[in-house]
C-alpha cells in the first residue's frame, strides 16, 4: 500500500457574500469572471439573480430534443449555480427559469447581457488562520 502524508488543517472557514450589480449591456459570464478575479475568489456559490436579461441564451431538454432558447428582455425568477475559476477560465453552470408570455422556462444559462440594474447574489468560503 503506498505511503499517504496527512495533514492536519488549521485554518477557519467563514461564510461571505457578495453581490454584483450590473449595468446596461454588460456581459454576465465576463462579470461573474472577473468579479472573483478580483477578489481573488477560486469557487463561488450563485443563490440568486434579480433583475432583467436583456439578451440571453440557455439551453434544456424537452423529452429527447435539445432545445436553444433565445430570450430578450425578460425577468430572471429563480438562478442557481456552482462555478469554479481554474486556469482563468470558469468552469460550472448557472440553471435559471425566467418567464416568458407567463411561462417559466428552466434551463442551464449559456450567455447573455444585463439590462440595467441586475444583480447576481453568491456567496463563497474563505479559509483563514484561526
Amino acid at each position: 500500500m503506498p505511503h499517504i502524508d496527512s495533514l492536519i488543517f488549521k485554518k477557519k472557514a467563514i461564510k461571505r457574500n457578495m453581490k454584483l450589480i450590473l449595468e446596461e449591456d454588460e456581459n454576465i459570464m465576463a462579470c461573474i469572471k472577473q468579479g472573483m478575479k478580483e477578489h481573488n475568489i477560486p469557487a463561488i456559490k450563485i443563490t440568486g439573480i434579480t433583475g432583467k436579461i436583456k439578451t440571453g441564451v440557455m439551453s434544456y431538454l424537452e423529452g429527447s430534443k435539445y432545445i436553444v432558447y433565445n430570450f430578450d428582455n425578460t425577468q430572471v425568477m429563480l438562478a442557481g449555480g456552482h462555478y469554479k475559476l481554474s486556469f482563468g477560465d470558469l468552469f460550472g453552470s448557472l440553471r435559471i427559469t425566467v418567464k416568458e408570455n407567463k411561462v417559466p422556462v428552466n434551463g442551464v444559462f449559456s450567455k447573455g447581457k444585463a439590462a440595467e440594474g441586475l444583480e447576481i447574489h453568491m456567496e463563497f468560503t474563505e479559509l483563514i488562520d484561526k
